[in-house]
């Protein structure tokens, strides 16, 4: 049984370019494709982690919050507010703008 190749030889991944015969041409793919497999489960494995630690510190935050609330909400203080500004009633006869 012959294998046959299915990507023209200037078309074939330049790692494995340099093995002579079909089959081993193969064996050579398909190692490149395991190792790519592997570092993408890699990959995978290292968001996921990240993602936890992005949601344990983002749950931290959140009970920190609803604490420092809770604080404010039993002690009866608020943070202070910016007074409002007072503004002339607007008098539509006058310009607004000169010319």
């Amino acid at each position: 049984m012959t294998l046959a190749v299915a990507a023209p030889y200037n078309k074939i991944h330049p790692s494995i370019r340099h093995v002579s015969s079909p089959k081993k041409r193969l064996t050579a793919a398909m190692a490149e494709t395991s190792e790519l497999i592997h570092l993408l489960r890699q990959q995978i494995a290292n968001q996921e982690s990240r993602h936890q630690q992005q949601m344990e510190l983002m749950q931290k935050q959140v009970e920190a919050l609803v604490t420092e609330m809770g604080n404010r909400a039993t002690t009866g203080t608020t943070a202070p507010a910016a007074a409002t500004p007072r503004f002339a009633p607007f008098d539509s006869t006058s310009e607004l703008w000169a010319d």
